[in-house]
């Protein structure tokens, strides 16, 4: 993310950047595995919610976490 947000900065000077942690449902559940929770979906839904909600405007995750299809207007 801090790679993302001094390029966006690089580029666009006159912006301002503020990067917004998350501690996903993904990031918290340890004990069991993905498969039997939610499977990747559960690192990127906290994200999408978010994005949608227009609390903020990108995000920039792990390719590993991502599930293979987006949801619909992301």
């Amino acid at each position: 993310a801090e790679h993302i947000s001094a390029e966006l900065q690089r580029l666009y000077p006159n912006i301002t950047v503020e990067l917004v942690h998350f501690n996903t449902k993904g990031d918290r559940i340890l004990e069991k595995p993905l498969a039997q929770v939610g499977g990747k979906g559960l690192f990127t839904a906290e994200l999408e919610e978010a994005m949608h909600k227009g609390d903020i405007d990108i995000a920039v995750h792990s390719l590993k976490d991502m599930p293979t299809e987006l949801p619909e207007g992301l």
